[in-house]
């Protein structure tokens, strides 16, 4: 199975083009702390984004999402933003065969250096 930690769809920018916001970016509450190594990843996310969705199908296997998104949305984001953040973690659950999402508290971007033990127990419900 696969395991997606605080990750968005690879049809993400389409989505937020779509919905008028172009980049989401400044929207969201800001990161605390960009993990070291993690900054090309951010500042080239739409063209890692269009390299997965020409990488083909995702294979037939369970999926869990966990996102650091509270369930009741980021407080002073609009709700139709809160929806569309929501929404986007929803297909990356419908890829998985089962999918499951799981809202983690406590917690910035960077859910496995906040929350380590969680990130774990979702791959080791994985291998059984």
């Amino acid at each position: 199975g696969v395991v997606f930690v605080d990750s968005n769809p690879p049809e993400t920018y389409d989505t937020y083009r779509a919905a008028g916001l172009g980049q989401l970016l400044p929207v969201v509450p800001p990161v605390r702390v960009i993990p070291r190594g993690a900054w090309d990843d951010l500042v080239n996310e739409e063209r890692v984004a269009q390299e997965t969705l020409q990488a083909g199908a995702f294979p037939r296997v369970p999926v869990s999402v966990l996102t650091s998104q509270p369930e009741a949305g980021y407080p002073g984001v609009p709700e139709e933003i809160n929806h569309l953040l929501r929404d986007l973690q929803y297909r990356m659950v419908q890829l998985g065969v089962p999918g499951s999402l799981q809202f983690v508290s406590n917690t910035g971007h960077a859910i496995h250096h906040d929350q380590p033990a969680i990130v774990l127990e979702a791959i080791r419900r994985m291998r059984t």
